[in-house]
């Protein structure tokens, strides 16, 4: 309250009054300050002792008068600062997750730095330990989807973040760690969309090309596979093009592609082999990037966009734990023949 004893100056001891209940929250950011009528007799001040308070505040960057509006309190909360963990290799998603992860952010005032997961568990826990020792508002992490990797290690590190209250999200795919968070696709549902095409157009003898040591492929080849009698496995090597002749001259009409990037090399290899899409084999990619749409492939989509969104919004709100799981979709063009 005001102390007209005190030698400190009535304007200064209001400005203190003022700043006091922003500080403890009473005066929140955005809320509108009575006005300067409304000061004068809550105060028994003169309006001109009220102004410059006002001004005081207004050069500390407290509060801000809108013409015609009033004088409101200003947002002082430092933005949020995030750390985003991606495979910078993978250079087919990593646009579409910084696009929809950054529009986010900017959106909200928050900072975020970019880390290289090299695609690697190790690689990960080594980042996601520096960034325990530096502090973070909350981290995105790209989880790899490497079949051999240390769960107990993973484990140990996610429970830190937990200890701490830093949230963090697994995009893409996820660990399998209990009560943690994670946005990502859902890959079984990928695999027998794939299945459920080649079998609407006819194809009964199909193949699919894996990725060996994935974990997403393999959820995509199990379910995939669950929809035909039999289905050729080739992996996705230096042999792909022998494999691909092999399996095209045993009668396989369709090919399942982990990928658009996979996608991309088996065409590539058909076209040396002289075999025509969708005239000789019938072709389904995963992903529904750029490539897909140059090479006029039906894909399988990927929610990479609302992945990366989802995602910033729920580190943003603060909202833990988070379980989405998002359905795939297709883009249908002109890979795929119907045989009967």
């Amino acid at each position: 309250m005001i102390d007209r004893s005190n030698d400190v100056p009535v304007y200064l001891q209001l400005a203190e009054e003022i700043r006091g209940m922003i500080t403890n929250g009473i005066i929140k950011p955005g809320d509108k300050l009575m006005s300067e009528s409304e000061m004068t007799r809550e105060y028994n001040v003169a309006r001109l002792t009220v102004r410059e308070a006002l001004s005081v505040l207004v050069n500390e960057d407290l509060i801000e008068k809108k013409h015609g509006k009033g004088t409101f309190c200003k947002n002082t909360q430092k933005g949020l600062s995030i750390d985003v963990l991606l495979d910078m290799t993978d250079y087919y998603f990593i646009p579409y997750y910084i696009r929809s992860i950054s529009g986010v952010f900017d959106k909200n005032g928050a900072d975020f730095i970019v880390g290289d997961t090299k695609n690697s568990w190790k690689e990960i826990v080594k980042l996601l330990t520096k960034i325990l020792q530096k502090g973070s508002d909350g981290v995105i992490v790209q989880a790899s989807p490497e079949k051999d990797f240390d769960k107990t290690q993973i484990e140990n590190i996610f429970r830190q973040f937990e200890e701490k209250h830093i949230p963090l999200i697994q995009i893409d795919t996820d660990y399998g760690i209990a009560g943690q968070s994670y946005v990502i696709m859902d890959e079984e549902k990928i695999g027998i969309f794939a299945g459920e095409y080649f079998l609407r157009y006819g194809h009964s003898k199909t193949a699919i090309i894996y990725m060996p040591d994935n974990r997403v492929s393999d959820m995509r080849m199990k379910y995939f596979k669950t929809m035909f009698e039999n289905v050729t496995e080739i992996e996705f090597n230096s042999e792909l093009k022998k494999n691909i002749k092999a399996a095209y001259e045993s009668g396989v009409t369709g090919f399942f592609c982990y990928s658009d990037y996979v996608s991309k090399e088996c065409v590539d290899a058909l076209s040396e082999l002289n075999l025509a899409i969708p005239d000789d084999i019938s072709l389904i990619s995963v992903d529904d990037t750029l490539i897909s749409k140059i090479y006029k492939l039906t894909s399988i989509t990927h929610a990479k966009e609302k992945i990366g969104e989802f995602a910033a919004k729920a580190i943003i709100e603060r909202t833990s734990p988070i379980k989405k799981i998002f359905a795939p979709g297709i883009s249908e063009r002109d890979s795929v023949k119907r045989i009967k």
